[in-house]
């Protein structure tokens, strides 16, 4: 019985594409979230993983120079690869300080979210879909989510004051 061939790096790469381009398709639609707080973790992941890409670049780029010193990478014609390493070693390194911008950014973004809730609507049938509009009502709950220093928090805010859980499923384990 023989092993399935783990994916390549390229493969990796080309689902991590495939995975923004259905995020892309997915989004789209009105209901492809049911509310804030699904909004704040989508973006808390989208850091992470723009947080990842600087040290993949890294990676990549360590890999490319390597091979270059080693003599193992060519040209399509008798020129020296050095110069055409160079610059791609350039542009990575600019990727990779643009994904750090880009996971500062998101997690920014993220921060302000893990504020946001669904507000309780009125059961009053009166108060339906022709008069959309915020909840006044102070006795009105909201649900609450985010991260508070690294770990998943959710809760409910209500007149009299906020109720707060842990979402992690073991405290011990620290997501990175």
């Amino acid at each position: 019985m023989s092993s399935p061939r783990a994916p390549s790096t390229a493969d990796l790469a080309a689902d991590a594409a495939e995975t923004i381009r259905q995020l892309n398709h997915h989004t789209l639609h009105p209901d492809a979230l049911t509310g804030p707080a699904e909004l704040d973790r989508a973006v808390a992941e989208l850091a992470t993983m723009a947080w990842q890409l600087p040290q993949l670049l890294r990676q990549l780029d360590r890999w490319l120079q390597t091979q270059q010193h080693t003599g193992r990478i060519r040209t399509d014609d008798p020129t020296d690869p050095a110069a055409a390493v160079a610059h791609a070693a350039g542009h990575l390194a600019h990727a990779g300080h643009l994904a750090h911008e880009l996971g500062r950014s998101l997690d920014d973004a993220h921060q302000h979210l893990a504020h946001l809730g669904v507000a309780a609507r009125p059961t009053d049938a009166t108060d339906d879909a022709a008069h959309p509009g915020p909840v006044t009502d102070r006795a009105a709950t909201l649900a609450t989510s985010g991260h508070v220093h690294g770990h998943q928090r959710a809760g409910s805010l209500t007149a009299g004051g906020q109720i707060s859980m842990s979402l992690d499923t073991d405290p011990t384990v620290h997501r990175s």
